[in-house]
């Protein structure tokens, strides 16, 4: 998370030597003290002071009653401090290098822990693991950082970015941002994992290196699960060590692939294993797991070893679990889905997608002695989910729904192009609001918005990151948090206004340094519901701007089924294709272009797969091809004005429209053409 400490800033003799020459952080600012004043502390309350240097935090602290310890490696600094410190303070200082010294104070003791400009200098996860350890129930963790809006490049190794900050306050249950002239105070409190979490017994020393296994139904979204027999109320990935012959190791795709054959019947392809994290913790010794993540492989999961897992389930990642989740398998599930699973502060090195998608070799490793026991017959190969079959001249039997129509809304709204100009982006976000409850007001279930539609960075505007080779953009400027809480006004009015809601924007993954261009799905609760990445990406796009998605989203409402794609991607039919072998009723295709041959290949594929369109573009460009919804069968429903301006059209999803267009598609053309298709699995006229 933080940055290494640099040699000049990040050592005691640098430290003792500008303290000695009279140096010192930057005082204690009015804000800060009214802020520490404002806390809750019991009597006999207990603060730590980290990196005190010449002790003026502590002071203060005790001041206010606090018993302190204040702690730093510069004895120069702790010198000056005891002789600014009254006698009779209640404030004790102790030299020691906090990263060799875990044992500072009795664990879940400390009210509040304090780090004033030092956090940029430690080790990111070792702090926030023993700060989560020393502080009492509801302590209160408070670290003071220079504002990263307002970055200097000059003195970038004493600053957390954004995203820096937010792997610092990821697990905190309650987090405060308080801005100061020059300053953020960050006050982190009711620290939890997102699941619970347990461990087994003491590895032996040869067990430390592992692979887990993150096993994902592509259909439902579900992940792989079993039930330990060993151990009460546990729940495990698959997983384990790699194979060795003589000096080699197992390519570790290859142990994914073994494994999850040996504990679960699946069979995969070591090529299609994505190696995503390499995480490292201690239990005893130093252990080292290796996050794979898995979409693709045949058979039905069973328990393949039951003496030690009693059988396998598939789990949704949004519900609660029935039991513990093996340490590592939590990490693992966390590499994968930082927004959904976090444990105990673990060190996570992230693995280039360009490193974790070379391909394996196929050929499968089996070291000496190895019996591989074949099955008697093929495992049936995991469907995402079977379409309905119906013959020629008979409707496709629909899935369960609520209601047989489902009312959809389309914008066009204005997108911004800067990123870090805040005006822009409250003004989109307010535009977003506006619209919003004009489509609610038309009895829209959902409403669409354009890609990007908070903001679509244009490369143009944005400078060069100096430490890149290849030209990526630098996003130090980005107005993340803004972006952030325009989200967050957004899931608060979809939630009060019961309204379904799609829009376009850029967020950061732990996994790589550049962001996504994503749709953000936010349901009638005011939840995200599903998170769409872009996965094929323009030339400038992927050198420039952001890291490609992976994965097609489905995401229901009252039993419709809805997929979606964005911009560039409706170039490519089989990602469509892809949609209509999910049985999606509709696609929601979004776009950031002046172009209206998109709009016209967005219609084709309402003809080539029966299926209805939301199209939404941005305001600027509505003149050439306007917003609107496709049925089934290619007709435009319903249109937005062709004018450059934001608007909204309404019309309704029918399933028992008398337009004979789509009534044609739906009870003719469609199955006609799902049943020619699984003829021609015998045939292979079609390819």
């Amino acid at each position: 998370m933080s940055p290494a400490p640099t040699a000049q800033h990040g050592t005691p003799a640098y430290w003792s030597r500008r303290y000695a020459e009279g140096g010192d952080y930057a005082p204690l600012t009015d804000e800060e003290r009214e802020l520490f004043a404002s806390l809750p502390r019991p009597e006999g309350a207990q603060a730590l002071d980290l990196c005190c240097g010449t002790g003026g935090v502590a002071r203060h602290l005790a001041s206010l009653g606090y018993q302190v310890l204040g702690v730093d490696f510069s004895e120069a600094g702790l010198a000056r401090a005891r002789e600014q410190t009254a006698p009779g303070a209640t404030v004790d200082y102790r030299c020691v290098d906090f990263n060799q010294e875990p044992g500072l104070v009795t664990p879940h003791s400390q009210h509040l822990v304090v780090c004033r400009l030092g956090a940029a200098f430690l080790d990111g996860p070792l702090l926030v693991d023993r700060v989560v350890h020393w502080l009492a129930p509801h302590g209160v963790f408070a670290v003071v950082l220079p504002d990263p809006r307002h970055l200097d490049p000059r003195r970038r190794s004493i600053y957390l970015d954004e995203s820096q900050i937010s792997d610092l306050t990821r697990g905190f249950g309650h987090v405060e941002r308080h801005y100061t002239e020059h300053l953020l105070v960050l006050l982190l409190s009711d620290w939890a994992p997102s699941h619970r979490f347990a461990e087994k017994r003491l590895p032996a020393p040869n067990a430390c290196l592992g692979v887990g296994i993150v096993v994902q139904d592509p259909a439902t979204g579900r992940v792989l699960l079993g039930r330990s027999a060993r151990f009460d109320d546990m729940l495990e990935a698959p997983g384990g060590k790699p194979e060795t012959s003589g000096t080699l190791v197992e390519d570790l795709r290859h142990t994914a692939a073994r494994e999850l054959r040996e504990e679960t019947g699946l069979v995969a392809d070591p090529a299609d294993v994505q190696l995503r994290s390499v995480l490292i913790d201690r239990r005893g010794v130093p252990r080292v797991t290796v996050a794979a993540y898995l979409t693709r492989f045949e058979g039905t999961p069973r328990a393949m070893e039951p003496e030690l897992i009693e059988g396998w389930d598939w789990y949704a990642l949004d519900a609660p679990l029935p039991g513990a989740l093996f340490t590592p398998s939590l990490d693992c599930l966390g590499a994968v889905f930082p927004d959904r699973f976090h444990g105990r502060p673990t060190r996570h090195y992230p693995l280039d997608r360009a490193l974790y998608e070379q391909p394996a070799a196929r050929t499968a490793f089996v070291p000496p002695a190895t019996v591989t026991v074949q099955p008697t017959t093929a495992p049936a190969p995991v469907q995402p989910r079977v379409p309905a079959q119906a013959a020629p001249g008979h409707a496709l039997p629909h899935h369960a729904r609520a209601a047989r129509t489902l009312r959809l809304a389309v914008a066009q709204s204005t997108v911004p192009e800067d990123p870090s100009d805040p005006e822009l982006l409250r003004a989109a976000g307010e535009q977003l609001r506006r619209q919003m409850r004009e489509a609610a007001a038309a009895g829209a279930r959902l409403v669409q918005f354009p890609e990007g539609a908070l903001v679509y960075p244009d490369p143009r505007g944005m400078p060069t990151d100096p430490s890149s080779r290849t030209g990526h953009v630098d996003w130090a400027a980005t107005r993340w948090d803004v972006l952030r809480e325009e989200e967050e006004a957004i899931r608060t009015l979809a939630g009060e206004l019961g309204l379904w809601t799609a829009f376009g924007t850029i967020r950061r993954v732990e996994s790589s340094p550049r962001p996504r261009n994503s749709l953000l799905v936010v349901s009638d609760q005011g939840e995200v519901a599903a998170c769409y990445d872009k996965r094929i990406l323009s030339h400038t796009e992927r050198s420039r701007l952001y890291s490609p998605g992976t994965d097609p989203v489905v995401f229901e409402i009252d039993g419709w089924r809805f997929g979606i794609a964005l911009c560039i991607e409706v170039n490519f039919h089989e990602l469509f294709a892809q949609y209509e072998a999910m049985d999606v009723d509709c696609v929601l295709l979004s776009v950031m272009a002046d172009d209206a041959l998109r709009a016209g290949l967005a219609k084709s594929y309402g003809t080539l797969f029966n299926f209805w369109l939301g199209y939404s573009v941005p305001a600027q460009y509505g003149a050439t091809a306007p917003a609107g919804i496709i049925g089934p069968g290619g007709p435009w429903l319903t249109r937005c004005p062709a004018e450059n301006r934001p608007a909204v059209t309404v019309t309704d999803l029918d399933l028992d429209t008398t337009n004979p267009i789509i009534t044609t598609a739906l009870t003719l053309a469609r199955p006609w053409r799902r049943h020619t298709r699984a003829q021609d699995l015998d045939t292979g006229l079609l390819g």
